[in-house]
């Protein structure tokens, strides 16, 4: 499955795309503090892209610009029950913060999870002192609806996405 969006391509990754360059974000302070999984070898990443792709409950695509892997985005789980999955991005790329990726990339992969899989409300967690990521979610229509010890948590009503 493909999703093509003004800039960006998204598709669901393979252990092909498991390369140094990816694992270099593994290793960024700042990409740190914000993954729960981490990787230390190829071999790893690999386990954790098939691992993915092989679950049912997922949808994990790479961002891809011009051919080049710049991020991730994931929807798990997928909640077919419920309308609801929940999201996690990583822009891995240091040069491709703070310039509308997650937007674009979310927006585009937020309407076919509601075109494919019937999904109507997208979850996320956030840090609350991520600000720049809790403001770019705000502007996406994202709205609190939990604030735990753990983080703020947010929800898209995709019934009000075009």
């Amino acid at each position: 499955m493909k999703i093509d969006t003004e800039r960006f391509h998204l598709r669901e990754l393979s252990d092909s795309d498991a390369s140094e360059r990816y694992l270099s974000w593994f290793q960024d302070t700042t990409t740190q503090q914000f993954i729960a999984k981490k990787a230390e070898t190829i071999s790893q990443l690999k386990e954790y892209i098939l691992e993915k792709k092989t679950d049912k409950n997922c949808l994990f695509l790479g961002v891809f610009y011009q051919g080049i892997h710049i991020g991730n985005i994931k929807y798990e789980p997928i909640d077919i029950s419920k309308a609801q999955a929940t999201m996690g991005i990583l822009i891995g790329e240091k040069d491709w913060r703070g310039k509308g990726v997650a937007g674009e990339v979310i927006m585009a992969s937020s309407i076919y999870l509601r075109e494919h899989y019937g999904i109507n409300r997208i979850l996320l967690g956030v840090e609350q002192e991520n600000s720049a990521a809790v403001q770019a979610y705000n502007k996406l229509g994202f709205v609190k609806y939990k604030v735990t010890p753990d983080g703020l948590y947010m929800s898209l009503e995709l019934n009000s996405v075009n």
